[in-house]
């Protein structure tokens, strides 16, 4: 699991319409691989409660604003 620190805003919640799998979409901040501000999809989404999402990578994300308004609920996934 990441030690450092990763912070999604402006995220919803993906649901692959073939799977019913969900993901989570945003932007991210502290990843190691991107620049901040970095629009991703996740990868499986395992845990969302309060303010931190778990994915099946491992990767812990600390949630921050959430999407307003849904731009897609079948976002195609292409996972970080």
């Amino acid at each position: 699991m990441s030690e450092q620190t990763i912070r999604i805003e402006n995220w919803q919640v993906a649901t692959n319409p073939w799977t019913r799998k969900q993901y989570l979409h945003g932007e991210i901040y502290g990843h190691p691989d991107f620049p901040d501000g970095h629009t991703v999809t996740t990868s499986r989404l395992i845990d969302l409660r309060d303010d931190v999402a778990v994915t099946k990578s491992g990767t812990i994300y600390q949630l921050g604003r959430r999407r307003e308004k849904t731009l897609n609920p079948a976002i195609p996934c292409l996972s970080v």
